[in-house]
């Protein structure tokens, strides 16, 4: 019976068979990682940016004949929402008042219905003096947004924000945007939902 064994730890087989191994492992790890990485940043991608974003662009809300000279209208605005890897075309990002101020050729006043005092939604009243008011804490303003001040106050620090607007394709475009409330400055906060 003959039995075979490994060559001595010292002889050139047992050496070559360490470096076979060694070599082995490097390639080894250099596919994990070849393969890792790729899937370690696809993985990552929404971690790198805000994983929730909106289109910033104009955002259409109508054709222009829908809308009534000086009549103010309620309309939400919609944008494309993007969720780290999802898509939706249409949500609701927020709502606008739009009021038309003129026929030929069509001109809009286009006001957000957040209030600036503390972020409720502001209401059309149909009254001449005030149009709009919040229901919150009586804040009153004008159909172009101005504060109007009834009986010594307006809670409200500034006028309700208007929004950048234009017409094309005989439609009203919008940016919708978030504003700051609680201060007399407009400082934008974003533009989608919150």
């Amino acid at each position: 019976m003959t039995t075979t064994s490994s060559p001595p730890a010292g002889t050139p087989s047992a050496a070559r068979r360490r470096v076979l191994v060694t070599l082995a492992k490097a390639v080894g790890a250099t596919l994990t990682a070849a393969i890792a990485a790729p899937v370690a940043l696809f993985l990552g991608h929404p971690l790198r940016r805000s994983s929730v974003r909106f289109a910033t662009g104009l955002t259409r809300v109508g054709p222009v004949e829908h809308f009534e000279l000086g009549k103010p209208m309620k309309v939400a605005v919609t944008a494309p929402r993007q969720d780290a890897w999802l898509t939706t075309p249409a949500v609701t990002v927020g709502s606008v008042w739009v009021i038309r101020t003129a026929e030929k050729p069509p001109a809009f006043t286009v006001l957000s219905t957040t209030c600036p005092h503390l972020g409720c939604s502001v209401n059309a009243t149909g009254e001449a003096e005030t149009p709009f008011r919040c229901p919150c804490h009586n804040a009153r303003f004008g159909l172009d947004g101005t504060k109007v001040v009834l009986g010594g106050t307006n809670p409200a620090p500034r006028p309700m924000d208007a929004l950048e607007h234009a017409v094309k394709d005989d439609a009203l475009w919008v940016r919708y945007e978030r504003f700051k409330t609680g201060t007399a400055e407009r400082i934008p906060v974003g533009s989608g939902a919150a």
